[in-house]
């Protein structure tokens, strides 16, 4: 315990040190977070496929957030780092990938209480009825100790018999083209049967995250890997469900985020035509505006508070992101 206090110490008093020299410059620069779970159940190193932020760990970094930079929208960070001037506080966007019903449940009240206004980049695949998503089920199997060879063998993808890490294997699946995935996923629900009806957003999550005034972005409805996708089928996912969930939010979708941040030169072209504004990968780097709209970074944090936080987002600021 004492250790980690000593070490979030020396993190916190590093991002600070290094902020300082950078506010006072006139460096016209943002950063965008991004989350994929908050609240989520507590697992141990190695056991988790898409880490969840602890809930306490999510309330210290948005009241860090709040108090060192101006938090604003992700369509609205590229344009709010062009304005800034020396001395004023940089603008970062904290938002949020997929169909999370706990962004309601953990998240929607700790912002509120803020009074920060995030970007919930939603893929409406939930609207109609529940649905999870291949590495959500491949979780849930994972956790009930259901992946055995026997399961492995049925996957379109080579896995190693015996195979003891959940990366591994999900790392297999997600090289595979959709019509490979939605082979998993039938194999993952034959195992677990029907998905929960909690497991993901509905339209009344949806409606509830624009009625607290927040941003909703596109993410797509199936989540591909885009760059391993055709024209047609490119062209298909940029926007195939995209107007059910402009119907909820009550404005065009004009901010995407690329699922699992997948993109090339011919991801972004397609998106230019889609007619989004501002796209968001996972590549690790600032936001400047000098950079392509539609080739925003994004970084993701290392476990912990609000030392962690703080010291990545002066690294990202200083154009030295870490990059592990």
């Amino acid at each position: 315990m004492l250790a980690a206090s000593l070490r979030d110490a020396a993190r916190a008093g590093v991002g600070g040190a290094l902020r300082a020299p950078l506010r006072s410059s006139d460096r016209p620069v943002g950063v965008a977070i991004l989350y994929h779970g908050v609240g989520g159940p507590a697992r141990k190193p190695g056991q988790e496929l898409v880490p969840s932020v602890p809930l306490h760990h999510f309330v210290d970094q948005v009241r860090h957030l709040r108090r060192r930079y101006r938090v604003v929208a992700a369509s609205e960070l590229q344009g709010a780092a062009a304005r800034r001037r020396r001395g004023q506080r940089f603008p970062v966007a904290i938002t949020f990938d997929d169909d999370d019903a706990g962004y309601v449940q953990h998240v929607l009240p700790v912002l509120d209480r803020a009074g920060v206004r995030a970007t919930f980049f939603l893929n409406g695949a939930s609207l109609e009825r529940p649905r999870w998503f291949w590495w959500e089920r491949l979780q849930a199997a994972w956790d009930r100790n259901l992946v055995d060879d026997a399961l492995l063998a049925r996957l379109p993808v080579a896995v190693p018999s015996g195979a003891s890490s959940l990366r591994a294997v999900g790392d297999a699946i997600s090289t595979l083209r959709p019509d490979e995935v939605a082979k998993v996923q039938d194999v993952l629900a034959d195992r677990l049967g029907e998905d929960p009806p909690t497991a993901r957003m509905g339209p009344d999550h949806a409606r509830r995250l624009v009625d607290a005034g927040h941003e909703i972005g596109f993410h797509t409805l199936e989540h591909p890997i885009l760059p391993m996708l055709d024209d047609a089928e490119l062209d298909r996912s940029l926007t195939e469900g995209r107007e059910t969930l402009e119907a909820l939010a009550g404005t065009p979708l004009t901010t995407f985020a690329y699922p699992s941040g997948g993109t090339d030169a011919r991801v972004l072209e397609a998106a230019r035509r889609a007619g989004y504004r501002a796209a968001f990968t996972t590549r690790k780097a600032r936001v400047t505006p000098a950079g392509d709209p539609l080739g925003l970074g994004r970084i993701v944090l290392q476990p912990g508070g609000a030392a962690p936080l703080s010291l990545e987002l002066a690294r990202t600021l200083a154009g030295r992101p870490r990059l592990s």
